[in-house]
C-alpha cells in the first residue's frame, strides 16, 4: 500500500487526529500495514504519531496520528499536530472511563 491514501485520510480528518485503526478501517486495509506506513510518514515529518497504553489492561495500546501542516514552520506544525493527538486520546479516555467498568 502506498502512503498517499494514508496521508489523505489524515488530512481529510483535520482538525482532528485519528487512531490507526480508524485510518485502516477507512481504507479497508490491514492495521499493521497502515501503522508501518504511518511510522514511515512520521520519519519524513509528514505525520505526528504517539502511542498510548490505556490504564486498563483490557484495552490494547493505541496509536494516534495527525498530519503535520506543511505550510506552517516545522516546530509550530509539529506542536499543533501533537496537541491534536493528545486531545484525541484524552477525549477517547474520558468517554471510556465514563462508561467502562472493569470486572476483573
Amino acid at each position: 500500500m502506498a502512503s498517499d491514501p494514508v496521508l489523505a485520510v489524515l488530512r481529510n480528518r483535520l482538525p482532528e487526529a485519528c487512531f490507526s485503526t480508524e485510518v485502516a478501517a477507512s481504507l479497508g486495509a490491514d492495521v499493521e500495514q497502515v501503522e508501518e506506513i504511518l511510522r514511515e510518514l512520521q520519519g519524513g515529518g509528514a505525520v505526528y504519531l504517539e502511542e498510548f497504553s490505556p490504564p486498563d489492561p483490557h484495552f490494547p495500546r493505541l496509536l494516534v496520528a495527525s498530519s503535520v501542516d506543511p505550510i506552517l514552520p516545522t516546530p509550530e506544525a509539529q506542536e499543533a499536530a501533537r496537541r491534536r493527538v493528545q486531545q484525541a486520546y484524552q477525549r477517547w479516555l474520558r468517554e471510556v472511563l465514563a462508561t467502562h467498568r472493569c470486572i476483573g
